[in-house]
């Protein structure tokens, strides 16, 4: 069996993506954040949501896979743990269905988010590479 081994990045190519990921991660990593934009979700906090969404899928591409992004915005390191927070956001988003709502949000799915998105900003800010 041949195992493949990803070479170590020891900087990122975007520098600002990288920055941009880490804001949309640590946002979503945030209790304070959940509970000041999602207790009640509402037309402000939906836009403020999407914002850090559609950074992780459109702005960097780093969903919904990590590994193309490796080198670009994210470390090879990094990739299990956005594939753990890709599948938490993905399941959110998946009862959710469409936006915006007006109603409160599985605290569950919540929590799992910001528990995934917790271990991805921990390591991105002990990998570095950031403003």
């Amino acid at each position: 069996m041949i195992k493949v081994v990803q070479p170590r990045v020891e900087r990122v190519n975007y520098p600002r993506y990288r920055q941009a990921v880490y804001d949309a991660v640590r946002g979503l990593a945030s209790r304070e954040y959940r509970d000041s934009k999602w207790r009640r979700v509402i037309d402000d906090s939906y836009e403020d949501f999407m914002s850090a969404i559609d950074e992780l899928y459109d702005g960097t591409a780093v969903f919904p896979n990590p590994s193309t992004a490796v080198g670009s915005a994210i470390f090879a390191n990094e990739i299990a743990p956005f594939l753990d927070m890709y599948t938490s956001v993905e399941a959110m988003l998946s009862d959710l269905g469409e936006g915006p709502w007006d109603y409160d949000v599985d605290v569950s799915r919540w929590h799992e988010v910001e528990r995934t998105a917790g271990v991805v900003a921990r390591l991105m800010a002990r990998n570095g590479g950031l403003d």
